[in-house]
């Protein structure tokens, strides 16, 4: 098993705000779950996802790589991230993240070799 049953019964937890013929909908819930406990998603860690869901895997895929939110390799334990489109930018985003570049020494989507800090650029989060 690659997650506990704590997690498992969070699953069941989400699942039941559902019909039960469309659990298939507590999707974001239930990888939120396994993040929390894995602190990112593996691909197997995802499949069991669509597996407890009754799904193909490739539509729970569709969902973890569509939300930012979603981690699909290891990060920092805190993850920092900055929004980089025009109006962000515009206010001081771009000397933010600059100044996060340089002071933690590492680029976006990488990570501190202590395994502290990952900085990730994002659409506007408003």
């Amino acid at each position: 098993m690659i997650l506990s049953q704590a997690s498992l019964d969070q699953f069941d937890r989400a699942i039941a705000k559902y019909p039960a013929e469309q659990r298939q909908l507590a999707v974001v819930a239930c990888l939120a779950i396994a993040q929390e406990e894995k602190g990112w998603l593996a691909p197997e860690t995802i499949e069991l996802v669509a597996h407890y869901l009754g799904m193909e895997p490739i539509a729970a895929w569709e969902v973890a790589t569509f939300y930012s939110m979603f981690e699909l390799k290891p990060v920092g334990r805190y993850k920092l991230t900055v929004c980089t489109n025009l109006s962000c930018s515009l206010s001081g985003a771009r000397h933010a993240a600059e100044y996060l570049q340089k002071k933690l020494g590492i680029g976006f989507g990488e990570t501190t070799a202590d395994g502290k800090f990952t900085l990730k650029e994002a659409e506007c989060m408003g």
